[in-house]
């Protein structure tokens, strides 16, 4: 692959990677494709007896071909974020650990794998851009799930609150297991009660309306209807459910991100103090 291009857009990349050599890429392997299959059809033939539970062999240069696929798309999109990295002067690390990740996500499903991570230092706050996945169920109902995430450390105890689009397209979430105790539905305002669910631990309530005031949800409105935000500890999760390919929406949500962190960053140190008082009394219920 050519270590020089510039990637705007994974997908497009990928596709001109396959168009710069069609001859070895695209025309040799579907040529080695008819070569197999017509052997295939031979070998059956004149051994069907013998191969009635071996025809998964056809399919075989197709799995190859999806994996090859799929192996083009991740080395670009791990090209990508090296190169959004080493532009705004973040470090970049093709993997890193689920077991050091604070927020709700992280407790869903099986198989999760935490890739292209962008770390790095925003007006004080440490933050961080990666790509999530993670698995639900088996066999046929097997199904990835994956995201965008950016996460922001803040020197503040956090309680699980948790504001939701009811746009995402990803399944919902089983909220109370992730609670110790069931989590209060906060009604929001008309207005935003159509866009957005909010959640909280019982005792907290006041504190959730006031970090997502109306100024703030108006502002979501606007720029970033259709995004998770999720605070917990002292750390605050911005999910999009898909991975970002494109340097055009890559660059809009860190825009957002870092707008979300000068509204929300001197807010929680603020509230501190108050969270502090209230976790003693709340503890269970966080």
């Amino acid at each position: 692959m050519n270590k020089e291009l510039i990637i705007n857009d994974v997908d497009q990349s990928a596709k001109f990677y396959f168009l710069e050599k069609p001859w070895r890429r695209i025309f040799l392997p579907i040529i080695l494709v008819i070569v197999w299959e017509w052997f295939c059809f031979l070998l059956f033939k004149k051994y069907q007896n013998l191969l009635e539970d071996g025809t998964i062999i056809i399919f075989i240069p197709v799995i190859i071909g999806a994996i090859y696929y799929r192996y083009v798309i991740r080395t670009f999109r791990s090209k990508f974020f090296k190169q959004f990295a080493k532009e705004n002067g973040f470090i970049f690390k093709k993997s890193g650990s689920v077991d050091e990740r604070e927020g709700f996500i992280f407790g869903l499903g099986h198989s999760k794998a935490v890739t292209n991570v962008v770390e790095g230092n925003y007006i004080g706050y440490p933050m961080k851009l990666f790509n999530y996945t993670y698995i639900t169920g088996s066999g046929k109902s097997r199904r990835e799930h994956n995201f965008t995430i950016f996460e922001l450390k803040i020197n503040t105890s956090l309680p699980r609150i948790i504001l939701k689009s009811k746009s995402l397209s990803f399944d919902s979430f089983d909220l109370i297991n992730l609670f110790k105790f069931e989590p209060k539905h906060i009604k929001l305002e008309p207005e935003f009660d159509k866009y957005f669910d909010l959640t909280a631990p019982d005792g907290y309530e006041m504190e959730a309306l006031q970090i997502f005031s109306p100024d703030f949800l108006n502002y979501l409105i606007k720029e970033a209807e259709e995004i998770c935000l999720d605070l917990s500890m002292d750390t605050v999760n911005i999910y999009d459910d898909r991975f970002i390919d494109t340097r055009e929406e890559l660059v809009k949500m860190f825009n957002i991100s870092k707008e979300i962190t000068h509204k929300l960053g001197p807010l929680l140190k603020r509230l501190k103090d108050d969270f502090e008082v209230l976790h003693p009394y709340y503890q269970g219920n966080l």
